[in-house]
Order: C-alpha cells, then structure tokens, then sequence
C-alpha cells in the first residue's frame, strides 16, 4: 500500500476514504495515529493523506499543499474537532440523565464526526486530484508532504507538540512506523 503506484491511471486510484479506512484498520496503526493526534496534535487526516498522496500521485507543489494543509484545518477547527471534544466529554460522565439517552447521543455526535471526517477526506482527495500534475510519485513522496505538513503544524499558533509522547516517541517515529504498518500488510 505505501509502495510507490507507477502504473495506476488516476481512476484506478483508490478513493481516499477507501483506503485510509483499510490503512488505519492495519493492526497497530490506529494506536500510532491517534498517539500522532493527541500527544502532538496532528490531524491523522493529514497524516494518512501525506502517505496517500505521497504514494500515489506526482509531488504536488509545496504552495498547493500549504493551501490544502489551510483549508484542512478550518474545516477541522470549526466542524471535526468540536464535534469530538463533545464526544470526548460525554464518555464516561455521571449525568443527571438517563445513560441510554446519554449514550445515544454520544453515539449521534460520533456518527456525526465520521461524517465529518469523511468530508474532510473527500475535499483532501478533491483538492489532490486537481493539483496533482502528470507523472509519477517519487519514492520518498510521503515522506516528503509529512516534512511539509510538520513543518507547518509546528509553525501555526498553537503548534504541534514536538517533544517525545507519553511513551518516549516523537511525531516522525511514529510516522515511519505507521508506514511500516502499511507497508507490511501489502
């Protein structure tokens, strides 16, 4: 799945969604991508798309990408991540409320944040599409758009955490991990 695809058409290419849901049901790599998300707060979007589109298509330019990495993060800052800190804060809280009636709606707003994510992932695959020109993707594309799009998470306001996690792993370990996940699953 991270190999470089030299002989795919753009229609043969799988749809983002498709397989970014393959990819994050590897064995070990939910765990690694949500470590990414909540110790360094990057958008396991972005980080699965970085593989994808790394994987899959010609180097798009870094203005392209920066552009796309922008447009990402509003849809993320005022739809995906309210939606799961709602989720976040029902789990687990003794409510003056029913608990059935509490976990519907936990359950509503979760279904809600995948919907969500999947417009996040089709508007990424969309904006990809698009930008990306004839040719083939270079071998270290992924590695590649995660530079980019780590250099740019550590440069907004808020910035990327890029210290070791919780156990000891900064944000490009676990990315080569997640790629060996993948890759090994092929």
């Amino acid at each position: 799945m991270t190999d470089v695809e030299t002989d795919r058409t753009p229609a043969q290419i799988p749809t983002f969604w498709d397989w970014s849901m393959e990819a994050y049901g590897r064995p070990g790599a939910a765990e690694r991508l949500l470590r990414m998300q909540d110790d360094h707060d990057l958008d396991v979007n972005l980080v699965l798309w970085c593989l994808w589109a790394g994987t899959h298509f010609p180097p798009i330019s870094d203005k392209e990408t920066l552009s796309l990495f922008r447009q990402t993060a509003e849809w993320a800052k005022r739809v995906t991540i309210p939606l799961r800190g709602v989720r976040r804060w029902l789990k687990g809280r003794d409510l003056p409320a029913s608990t059935e009636a509490v976990n519907t709606l936990r359950n509503e707003i979760k279904s809600q944040e995948l919907a969500g994510e999947r417009i996040s992932q089709e508007m990424l695959e969309g904006m990809t599409r698009l930008a990306a020109g004839d040719g083939a993707p270079t071998p270290d594309g992924a590695d590649s758009l995660f530079g980019l799009y780590l250099e740019h998470a550590r440069s907004l306001e808020n910035g990327a955490e890029v210290s070791e996690d919780s156990l000891g792993e900064k944000p490009e370990s676990l990315f080569r991990e997640v790629t060996k996940i993948i890759a090994a699953e092929e």
